[in-house]
């Protein structure tokens, strides 16, 4: 049966609540600057403020995972140094703790985080990330729908090592 101790309660609370924190700085600050960013074309082309909350909601689990890392880095830096600076490192090894057993809760942690990032990668990102495409180019770069799914002079290598040239493939049919 897996029981968890106080000491690993106390020092995963610690490292989650710095993961959050520091990830909720980043994703604060990479909205604001794809704000900056696409202030000027959302304001030109009069972009409709849900579609841009849309298209800002759709785009930030991209970067967020490019952040992660760091972020991941950071909280263990965060967590473990305010441990160390209230002297309850010390406390911990004085009274017989092992420094592998106060690093298990922080390596258990980054394990989950992995494979949420990996989770979160191959299957929500993606979609998600085209959506933000379309948005992007259909209202805050405010392109047609027709321009989005009709292509000219498609040129194309088949079955058979044929060519295909197409005048004007529309990709909804």
């Amino acid at each position: 049966m897996l029981r968890i101790k106080i000491l690993d309660k106390f020092i995963l609370k610690e490292f989650w609540l710095a993961f959050v924190a520091t990830l909720s700085f980043c994703a604060l600050l990479l909205v604001v600057a794809t704000i900056f960013d696409k202030f000027q074309e959302i304001l030109e082309n009069d972009a409709p403020w849900d579609k841009v909350v849309l298209y800002f909601l759709c785009s930030l689990p991209f970067k967020l995972i490019q952040v992660i890392p760091v972020v991941s880095a950071l909280a263990v830096l965060f967590s473990v140094g305010g441990l160390a600076r209230h002297n309850e490192i010390i406390a911990f090894l004085t009274n017989g703790v092992h420094s592998l057993r106060i690093a298990a809760p922080v390596v258990v942690s980054a394990i989950i985080i992995v494979f949420g990032t990996f989770i979160l990668n191959e299957f929500y990102v993606p979609v998600l990330e085209e959506q933000a495409r379309y948005l992007e180019r259909r209202y805050i770069e405010a392109k047609s729908e027709t321009k989005l799914v009709t292509r000219r002079d498609v040129f194309v290598r088949g079955i058979g090592n044929r060519f295909y040239l197409m005048k004007m493939y529309d990709t909804r049919e």
